[in-house]
């Protein structure tokens, strides 16, 4: 059971074979990567895509581990930890200090590692937020730049009724994955 989930429940979706849902749970926020490629080690350089799922109280958070894939550099330090949180219509990226898994022993996170100057350039492509109770009249990224959004009528995450969420759609934001950064909604 995920731990935002008072008790498990079961959902029945009429779904043709051509297609398959892809359920979230409110409150988190998943990093993505959205081009298609022939094989993951062409995607190092790819930008993210953040989804967002709210949840009733209108708040989310995740995280971004994100290594070389190849060898065990990652035990010196060369990674990348990211931690997303949502809340009062902000939205921040902060650095995490150590994976708090219990697998390898590895060094402290160092936002000035090889690896995390080697995609120092990786952007934030798109970020999804489902379930705002309004659209924003505006979205600034720092304080300062305006960031160009798209919203889609729907359902704010603390509804009852079923139905489709509302849907906003920030393009571009100017930010990118190994920084801190904050964007707000106003």
């Amino acid at each position: 059971m995920h731990p935002h989930a008072k008790s498990p429940r079961s959902v029945s979706i009429d779904t043709p074979l051509s297609s398959f849902p892809l359920l979230l749970q409110g409150g988190n926020i998943i990093p993505i990567r959205q081009r298609v490629r022939r094989s993951s080690p062409l995607m190092w350089q790819d930008p993210f895509t953040l989804i967002i799922s709210l949840s009733k109280e209108g708040t989310a958070s995740g995280k971004l581990y994100l290594d070389d894939g190849v060898g065990y550099d990652y035990q010196k330090g060369e990674y990348i930890l990211r931690q997303f949180d949502y809340s009062s219509g902000t939205l921040r990226s902060t650095s995490k200090s150590t994976p708090t898994s219990a697998g390898d022993s590895v060094a402290p996170y160092d936002p000035r590692n090889n690896w995390a100057q080697a995609i120092g350039h990786v952007r934030v492509e798109r970020i999804v937020i489902l379930g705002l109770k309004n659209e924003p009249k505006s979205v600034t990224a720092g304080g300062k730049a305006a960031i160009e959004h798209t919203w889609e009528k729907g359902l704010a995450s603390d509804s009852k009724k079923g139905g489709m969420g509302s849907r906003l759609t920030l393009k571009n934001p100017g930010v990118n994955v190994v920084e801190d950064w904050e964007i707000a909604l106003h």
